[in-house]
């Protein structure tokens, strides 16, 4: 699992100088990071979570709004958008079968059966669509519906990182070094002569330059990120 630690030291042995050089403290950097670049990779790779509600649960209900309910994350992340909404109605009601068939002569007919409650399904009172609404709404079609709701959504990567996909590791890594270039470039052109005086002589800060470099590298990361997160492209040949 990727830890800060893991993180921190990466930023440090790529800056190439030693920890008491940076302006920041690790826990300063942490928190800037948690800031700036975990929502900046979370809208490539937003973090998948899984919820419940009981439409029924006054806590939730919209206060004038029939039909919308609030969605709260459980860790207080912000919330993307749905991937998927299961509602409890059953579709064992309008005939579809509860069991798969345990034969192949049971096949035609148990086809037969899934088909007619597909075909009525999306007729019938039992059908329910819903919508998010930013921040954190839910709303449901037809709002007259009770009962429970599952919720498939896309959330902000918990800050603690213990949900970053592990072939990701790299490029949120280098993301994290990128932010960092140009924060600490942009606090080291405010030195007038660009250098600082240390027990150890005079060090050239070269914020400029440390600015430009990561602005760079995050332009390069957010192409990798942006073509990364497109869906595959199936191609039909038949």
């Amino acid at each position: 699992m990727l830890t800060w630690d893991k993180v921190l030291r990466h930023i440090k042995i790529m800056l190439g100088i030693p920890s008491g050089i940076l302006e920041k403290t690790d826990e300063e950097l942490k928190e800037f990071l948690i800031e700036m670049t975990i929502p900046f990779f979370s809208m490539y790779f937003p973090d998948d979570e899984i919820t419940g509600i009981d439409t029924q649960d006054p806590n939730i209900a919209h206060p004038s709004k029939k039909g919308h309910f609030y969605l709260y994350d459980a860790e207080g992340l912000p919330i993307y958008g749905f991937k998927n909404v299961f509602f409890n109605a059953s579709r064992a009601a309008l005939g579809h079968p509860m069991v798969g068939p345990s034969s192949l002569e049971q096949m035609k007919g148990w086809a037969l059966q899934v088909f007619k409650s597909a075909t009525v399904f999306p007729y019938s009172n039992l059908h329910h669509t819903a919508k998010f609404i930013e921040p954190n709404i839910i709303r449901v079609v037809p709002g007259s519906y009770t009962g429970t709701i599952a919720i498939e959504y896309e959330r902000e990567h918990p800050h603690d990182l213990s949900k970053i996909p592990g072939s990701m590791y790299r490029i949120f890594q280098d993301l994290c070094l990128a932010d960092t270039k140009i924060m600490l470039g942009t606090l080291r052109t405010q030195f007038g002569d660009g250098r600082i005086t240390t027990p150890f002589g005079e060090i050239p800060l070269n914020g400029d330059s440390l600015k430009n470099e990561g602005n760079e590298m995050r332009r390069e990361i957010e192409e990798k990120l942006a073509q990364a997160s497109l869906p595959p492209v199936v191609i039909d040949v038949g």
